[in-house]
This record gives structure tokens, sequence and C-alpha cells, in this order.
């Protein structure tokens, strides 16, 4: 995985440029798909970030562990949950001591594959990372129909102001962002500029490389137990590992 800016020098406004993310549900559907599956919750976050559905579930009394190719991301989640093992590692070439029974690959995170063969070796890894029986839940924010154009965050508090301006443009399979971020502290003011390149897939084509894996797969929307229905939602999937239902 290439090295991701926001998650360097930036990386710790992590949290408040995300601070209004519904971690709370997500980690609510995913206790749901572990529940529904009689699953024990050993689980793997990769593109773990700054820990923060670790810290959920972990409180929940799940075994975790974090995986991110940022060591700034990563000393920050320790900070957050001190009592989980945290390591840094590429989702597209990784290989653990230990098996799991759920992986979990969230947010933006697969989109730094940035083709479908990419897609497919990260697949792959979330697999063999899977026990006897396991599941892998992942959401995809970006398909090959999105448009370009700009976006803007603000995040203000007494202590800290950011803003980012985002400026989004696909280019054939991959989508080539730009953020550019002004941030005043206690400290002073500072600027950044950081390019990121992601992935635009399409959802069948996911679907289809699961199957080839040998995932059983399932879609829902928005971290709901709905079934997806159509492009105005979030689509998460399923991957389901030597599970009937």
């Amino acid at each position: 995985m290439e090295r991701m800016p926001i998650y360097g020098p930036f990386a710790k406004y992590y949290e408040e440029i995300y601070s209004e993310r519904p971690y709370q549900k997500e980690v609510e559907f995913i206790e749901s798909m572990l529940q529904k599956y009689d699953l024990e919750g050993r689980i793997l976050d990769v593109g773990c970030g700054t820990g923060q559905h670790v810290k959920l579930l972990n409180e929940k009394g799940y075994y975790v562990m974090g995986m991110d190719a940022s060591e700034e991301m990563l000393e920050i989640a320790q900070e957050n949950v001190k009592n989980v093992e945290f390591f840094k590692g590429d989702m597209k070439d990784f290989t653990t001591s230990e098996t799991f029974d759920t992986m979990l690959c969230l947010f933006t995170t697969m989109h730094y594959n940035k083709s479908m063969k990419e897609v497919e070796k990260t697949l792959r890894n979330f697999y063999n990372a899977l026990g006897r029986k396991g599941i892998v839940i992942f959401d995809i924010s970006l398909t090959e129909d999105v448009r370009g154009g700009p976006s803007l965050h603000v995040h203000a508090d007494d202590t800290l102001q950011i803003a980012r301006v985002g400026l989004w443009r696909p280019r054939g399979d991959v989508m080539h962002a730009k953020f550019l971020f002004l941030v005043k502290d206690q400290e002073g003011m500072d600027f950044e500029v950081e390019k990121h390149v992601l992935g635009l897939f399409n959802l069948e084509q996911i679907k289809e490389v699961m199957e080839k894996i040998g995932f059983q797969v399932k879609m829902y929307q928005d971290f709901t137990l709905e079934a997806y229905s159509n492009e105005a939602h979030r689509p998460v999937f399923i991957g389901l590992k030597n599970i009937k239902e």
C-alpha cells in the first residue's frame, strides 16, 4: 500500500476531520453479523487508522488486532487502545501468525487497491487469514460511475480550526484526489497539499472476484440490515467462508 499523506504529518488531526463518522453504528452492524453467523469475534481490522473501530469492539469484549500501513496512525491507535496489538502491514501482501473469524476493511481503505487485480490479491489475503470459517466485511464508497467535483470539510473548536478542500477527478479506473489542508492550532498555522490515487470499482466485478476466491457474497447498504438496492446507498460487502445459511 502506498503511504497516504494524511496518515503522516496530519495523522494527529484525523479524528477531528472525521469526527462525524458513525463509528458506533458501524460497530453495531459488525456485531450483528458476528451474532448472525455465530462467530466468536476474533477480529483483524485492516486499515485500522487511529483505532476507533478497534476501541469500540475491544470495549465489547472481542479479541481485536489492528493493521495499518502508516506508522503515525499506528502510534495514535496504540495510545487510544493500549491493551490491543497493532502492527504495520500492506493489505496486498501480509501474513499473520494466527487466524481470525472476522476481517474488517472499512471506510476508503479498499480503494487504495488501484485495480481489480490488486483487489483480488487483497481479498485472497483476507480469505487466507480467516480460520476454518469466517467473514470479511468491507464497504465501497467510489464506483466507476462516480463523478468528480469539489468537497469542503470544516472543523472548529476552542483550540483547533481545520479547513479541508477536496478536488476529485476520475480518470479511467482511478480517482485522483487532491486535498488542501489549512490548520490553525495553538502552535500557529500550517498548510499542506496531499494527493491520493484511489481505485474505482464495478460492484459486480467485486462480487465475481469474491466468488472466484471462494466467498459466498451478501450485500447490505449503509451499515444497516437492509439488502443493497441501488447506487444511492453505500454498499457493504459480506464475504462468507465455509458458512451456510
